[in-house]
């Protein structure tokens, strides 16, 4: 039987706990903030030590996905559940209860996929509940990369004193150096971006898995950017990667990688990638922010994958309906391409106000709250 118990945290609106001793669920539903709209956030199933480990992923990724909408101009705001995978295999009752648990929270909240959600999943869920995205298997990848790019390019324009109403990114970067950690759905598609609009560029890559690299050379070798001098390389290790001057260091697999040593050493003019929580701790903006390295927040830059989510289905109480919306239809591309402008004036922010840029853009959505 589904049992709901509400955790009363300071600063979000609604946390519950929701457990079903007979499917094995064992969920944490965090509802940030809803005064832009219902939250939004996905559905992590993996393994946790205990509930509080469970919970406090819960906590920061359901803040995080507040920033995150607010700065993608979406009217919604952050959730996220987080489910424990040693308390029940997955099976078609536990997303049933798992689906009625959202039911019961009455269209406050929308999930989505996440670490450990597959399309067969959210389509499960979908049979019980109208209150999930993502089931009909858009593949958000491409709308990620794109905003990283964009975001890259308006970072890169302010670094060198572009003018921001300057409109177009191509040859932007040309003749310029980027690194890549992570070769997944993200980095290999903004690989393919870079390649595609930057004559000239430089990128180094670096995967745990090398067959990803070399099946993008191949696919660069086959491509019609191979006569713009373009030289994607490989780097045995993240280490060596770390260690190269190119101007754009990109993080677009796991998180924490911008540690206080990589901040401290770090030759890189700008940090722009896919990852989620790329500081390994809050502190580190600080130091980039002394050294001069401009860093823009994570959320930010990878907000592509929700935009598209989100413009691709109609909410409601009532039903929520796929519109089958790719990444590069004007509805998603133009907002995707607005993160050139808001990363831009973010840096600009930071600058004037001589703040970590992480900082700046938390104020920026907090006022934006407290104007409503």
């Amino acid at each position: 039987m589904l049992k709901l118990t509400d955790q009363n945290i300071g600063g979000y609106e609604r946390v519950v706990r929701a457990t079903d001793s007979t499917t094995g669920l064992d969920a944490c539903i965090s509802i940030h903030n809803t005064q832009l709209g219902s939250a939004i956030g996905g559905c992590r199933y993996m393994e946790y030590k205990d509930f509080d480990d469970q919970r406090y992923d819960a906590l920061r990724l359901s803040k995080q996905m507040t920033y995150k909408n607010a700065l993608a101009g979406l009217h919604n705001g952050g959730g996220k559940t987080t489910i424990n995978s040693r308390a029940g295999a997955k099976s078609v009752d536990l997303w049933k209860s798992f689906a009625e648990a959202l039911e019961k929270l009455g269209g406050a909240y929308y999930t989505a996929g996440d670490i450990g959600t597959t399309t067969e999943d959210l389509l499960e869920i979908h049979n019980h509940t109208q209150y999930v995205l993502g089931y009909d298997g858009i593949d958000s990848g491409y709308a990620t990369a794109y905003g990283v790019y964009n975001s890259m390019c308006g970072a890169f324009k302010f670094y060198t004193n572009l003018k921001k109403e300057i409109r177009g990114n191509q040859d932007l970067l040309i003749k310029r150096s980027v690194g890549i950690i992570g070769l997944g759905k993200v980095g290999k598609r903004l690989t393919k971006f870079l390649v595609d609009t930057q004559p000239g560029i430089t990128i180094y890559t670096y995967d745990l898995n090398k067959d990803l690299y070399l099946e993008l050379s191949d696919f660069i070798k086959n491509s019609k950017s191979t006569k713009h001098d373009i030289r994607v390389q490989w780097c045995d290790s993240i280490e060596e990667l770390n260690q190269l001057p190119v101007d754009i260091y990109a993080p677009c697999a796991i998180g924490g990688t911008v540690t206080a040593d990589f901040a401290n050493t770090c030759r890189a003019k700008i940090i722009c990638g896919g990852a989620n929580n790329q500081l390994e701790n809050r502190d580190i903006s600080q130091i980039l922010l002394e050294r001069g390295i401009h860093y823009v927040p994570d959320y930010l830059a990878n907000s592509g994958g929700v935009i598209q989510v989100r413009s691709s289905y109609n909410m409601s109480h009532d039903i929520t309906t796929s519109l089958d919306i790719s990444w590069d239809n004007p509805l998603v591309k133009d907002r995707l391409e607005n993160l050139v402008l808001r990363t831009y004036e973010i840096l600009e922010q930071s600058q004037a106000q001589n703040k970590p840029t992480n900082i700046v853009a938390k104020e920026i959505v907090e006022n934006k709250l407290k104007d409503l």
